[in-house]
């Protein structure tokens, strides 16, 4: 099949980009004919490798490009991208990856419609002015247009699914319609094995909402039984706002808190990642309303138990005991720390638990073909 994806922008590294890379690779991988539509062609060092496997003439990016705020950006500007590949590609099916349904509304009939919903947006307007609710009233009435004519909602967890029913469904009433297929990691990168030091490990969007400063007070609480222990944060900042802003106040608390045994890097590339989850001996963050949480499976995949907020998708990935571990406070955090970092059996039953759960039910293989069972479902 012909079958294009809609991307907001290549540049920025995170789970969103991270499962448009990854689907647009395993479709590849199974046969199907793929295109990109973004806001722009992809840099090398600001985005995921898989997309420069995507030959240069399946890109598709707007030719004018109006700053009218993002939401109307997404709407109108790549709306425009679609269209040509919709003349020049002819999809049999478009979707949106990482960006709102209302692109969607240019793609015709027969064409297959499928958002993929991260997050729903009704949930993302963070500003309640009246300046902000008249910016987003005609958008609004595109957003629940748009819905009504998908063929398939596919969210990134079982509670996305539910929360994005509840805010869709009188739009797009049959339940049928909205499915849960989880993002990949590729378990084949993590098969290796590393000397494990006495180290912590937090990976992911140098973000603020990732509860980093917890894992470092945790991680302060176990330095004083466990001194020789290291804390390695790596993730990524440029291209996103969030991480930008937080950035700075987290390295000027890292050189407060004076510690050599507390390293930062950012941006580093994926295979350094890797390195970092293979060597480590437990890997933390802390976020109860994460979507779903790439980096705890990756984490899983690695044989790296993770240590995680209780609570959002993380609920459906990790099994508490067993593959990792779910919190609720700093000292549950510290303390299974402490466990990970000093109890040889624990680490080894857990480091295999975790990385038979990533194969079964995360691999590439078991997400193309969820995928590939939608599109028989739906054709």
């Amino acid at each position: 099949m012909r079958i294009s994806l809609v991307i907001f922008t290549t540049n920025v590294f995170g789970g969103g980009n991270k499962f448009a890379a990854d689907l647009a690779s395993a479709l590849r991988d199974t046969g199907h004919d793929i295109a990109i539509c973004a806001w722009d062609k992809p840099e090398v060092g600001r985005c995921h490798e898989e997309f420069f496997n995507i030959p240069h003439e399946r890109w598709f990016i707007p030719r004018f490009r109006h700053n009218v705020g993002k939401l109307y950006k997404i709407t109108f500007n790549l709306s425009s991208a679609i269209r040509r590949c919709i003349d020049e590609f002819k999809p049999d099916i478009v979707i949106n990856t990482t960006t709102e349904p209302s692109v969607l509304r240019v793609v015709p009939q027969p064409i297959k419609k499928i958002s993929f919903v991260h997050y729903p947006t009704e949930l993302t307007a963070y500003g309640h002015t009246l300046r902000h609710e008249l910016y987003r009233s005609i958008y609004w009435w595109i957003h629940y247009k748009t819905i009504k004519i998908l063929d398939a909602v596919v969210c990134n967890s079982n509670y996305i699914r539910e929360i994005t029913y509840i805010l869709w469904k009188c739009s797009l009433p049959d339940k049928s319609k909205y499915h849960a297929i989880y993002p990949c990691v590729d378990v084949h990168r993590f098969e290796g094995e590393e000397e494990r030091e006495r180290k912590v490990c937090c990976v992911g969007r140098i973000d603020k909402n990732k509860g980093i400063d917890m894992v470092v007070d945790a991680f302060l609480k176990v330095k004083r039984s466990v001194p020789e222990a290291k804390l390695e944060i790596v993730g990524g900042v440029k291209g996103s706002p969030w991480a930008e802003a937080y950035y700075p106040s987290l390295v000027s608390r890292l050189k407060q808190i004076g510690d050599e045994q507390i390293s930062l890097k950012v941006d580093v590339p994926s295979s350094e990642i890797v390195k970092t989850l293979l060597s480590s001996r437990c890997m933390a963050n802390f976020n109860p309303e994460e979507h779903f949480g790439i980096v705890p499976v990756e984490a899983m995949a690695a044989g790296t138990p993770p240590i995680v907020a209780d609570g959002g998708g993380q609920r459906e990935t990790i099994i508490h005991g067993e593959t990792g571990y779910l919190v609720h406070s700093t000292d549950e955090m510290a303390d299974a720390m402490m466990t990970l970092l000093s109890d040889d059996d624990t680490l080894k039953r857990m480091s295999r638990a975790g990385r038979n759960r990533a194969a079964s039910l995360f691999s590439k293989e078991v997400f193309a073909k969820k995928w590939n069972e939608l599109f028989e479902a739906i054709m």
